[in-house]
């Protein structure tokens, strides 16, 4: 083996190194801490939809591109090689593509992955440059590129959490933001024509008076609207993208793991419960936690509240508002059409059924 190819051995293996890196982020609860993601663009990218292929994030195809080149350069396997090489190129085509053109955001340590795989694609394409050409290798980068990007495009969106359930997806902004309506927490006809998503708080004011002013809304068009109802604490303790200035919520996270079990557990009480919750002056963690459990239980809310996929939720949730924060961090924030979203509350209950009738066409 040369000098080259035991350092791309040793390049290689740096690019599996950082896509494990990257997985590690994906699988966990963000990057509000990453050097060089203050501005939240590195969970903006690996929380879309272009993180995911099939089901799986694209790191970890990364990562096995990665150790079957290093592998192949230690068998000498040079149409391996050329198929390897020519992965990595297109990937970065593709995936800077997508950051500048479909997400307009950057993820830095994404991009810089990519600069590193285009640096060991130029070298590697430079040490084969004596070698005849393997067609074979490049027929399979090509298509390999190819089959990614029309899977991305064309497969449906991920849901924001999905459970098993017969979905009804609900798409916004051309498909890049989808939710399963039968699979969320909802107040409203579950076939509604028109299904709207609130990110709120259980314990701020604002969200306690929109709150009123959607449930005026759906008794007005009860067969017409619905709104998926995804928490957002705003406090420290389970809100890691909490920023200093934000002001913290003591009982939101309570409030919101509450609310999530009894969903998942009685979903035909979730609305009342929802709505006790947000009666002004709001409801303490306390007589929250005595409400669920005369309606669950005690053994069945203790086993609720252990369930991972709650905690998983609300880091789904703390990720989307954190996407859709980059104009303002206030909420509720209302998903209604495409890409409207209102940020904030209404001046009053008139306008806001004015301005949804007259956006939702009603």
């Amino acid at each position: 083996m040369s000098r080259l190819d035991r350092s791309l051995a040793v390049l290689a293996l740096g690019g599996l190194s950082l896509n494990l890196l990257l997985l590690y982020w994906k699988l966990g609860e963000g990057s509000p801490d990453i050097a060089g993601c203050g501005g939240g663009g590195c969970d903006a990218v690996l929380g879309s939809r272009w993180g995911m292929v099939l089901g799986v994030p694209v790191s970890a195809f990364g990562a096995l591109v990665y150790l079957i080149m290093a592998f192949a350069f230690l068998w000498k396997r040079k149409a391996v090689l050329t198929a390897s090489f020519g992965c990595v190129l297109g990937a970065m085509l593709w995936f800077t593509f997508v950051q500048a053109v479909l997400l307009q955001q950057w993820c830095p340590w994404c991009m810089g992955l990519h600069a590193f795989g285009l640096l060991i694609a130029i070298a590697g394409f430079f040490s084969l440059r004596k070698s005849p050409i393997h067609w074979g290798g490049i027929q399979v980068a090509v298509f390999a590129t190819l089959s990614l990007a029309l899977i991305q495009v064309y497969s449906p969106a991920p849901a924001g959490f999905r459970m098993e359930s017969k979905a009804r997806n609900i798409s916004f902004a051309g498909g890049h933001r989808s939710y399963d309506a039968n699979s969320l927490p909802r107040i409203g006809s579950p076939n509604a024509s028109h299904v709207m998503v609130e990110y709120f708080d259980y314990r701020c004011a604002a969200c306690r008076k929109m709150s009123g002013y959607l449930e005026a809304l759906i008794r007005k068009h009860p067969q017409k609207v619905a709104v998926l109802l995804l928490p957002v604490p705003l406090e420290r303790s389970c809100n890691s993208a909490m920023a200093p200035a934000d002001e913290d919520h003591p009982g939101s996270c309570e409030l919101a793991r509450l609310a999530l079990a009894v969903w998942k557990t009685k979903p035909e009480q979730f609305a009342a419960f929802h709505a006790k919750l947000l009666t002004e002056p709001g409801m303490e963690p306390d007589a929250a936690k005595t409400l669920a459990t005369s309606i669950l239980g005690g053994p069945e809310l203790v086993a609720a509240l252990q369930d991972p996929a709650i905690q998983g939720m609300l880091a789904t949730h703390v990720l989307d508002w954190k996407i859709l924060s980059s104009s303002t961090r206030k909420l509720p924030k209302l998903i209604v059409r495409d890409g409207r979203i209102l940020h904030g509350l209404p001046s009053n209950e008139a306008d806001f059924l004015r301005v949804m009738e007259q956006e939702l066409g009603l």
